[in-house]
């Protein structure tokens, strides 16, 4: 019977650990608008040092989900600002859990049109916790962004 019990148990803590990961779309956005992104102010990062290269990964990302990527200098020559998004992110790490999320803004407004959070906190170790979170964000924004 105690063996019973230490599964259930670790079932449990199992379950409590995987936090959630999803995506929202404010309500006035019409995403399939959008074909290009752009990491915003991606040379004024001021982040932790050991963070530095998430700018590469949600590129990478951004640029898998069938959004084109540009830098900020094409952007002046891009004839099409009206589906430009601008991309901005934001990760956070504690013991209990890593949470990567990955906010994208219309470039013409600066409204915010959607966020993608991913999060993991199984306990593996911290950059396993955080390459699972940025992992799920990614699948948000594959979600989201995938079929345009």
């Amino acid at each position: 019977m105690s063996r019973f019990y230490i599964i259930i148990i670790t079932s449990i803590m199992i379950l409590l650990s995987c936090t959630t990961s999803n995506y929202v779309v404010s309500n006035s956005a019409n995403v399939d608008k959008y074909k290009f992104a752009s990491i915003s102010e991606v040379m004024e990062y001021t982040g932790s040092a050991s963070l530095m290269d998430m700018d590469v990964q949600i590129y990478d990302i951004v640029a898998n989900s069938g959004l084109t990527m540009i830098g900020e200098r094409e952007i002046e020559d891009l004839a099409e600002k009206e589906s430009l998004l601008l991309v901005k992110y934001s990760v956070s790490q504690n013991s209990d859990e890593s949470v990567v999320s990955i906010t994208f803004v219309d470039y013409l407004t600066l409204k915010p049109v959607a966020t993608c959070r991913g999060a993991y906190g199984l306990g593996l170790g911290v950059n396993q916790d955080l390459q699972v979170a940025l992992r799920k964000a990614g699948e948000q924004v594959q979600l989201l962004f995938g079929t345009n």
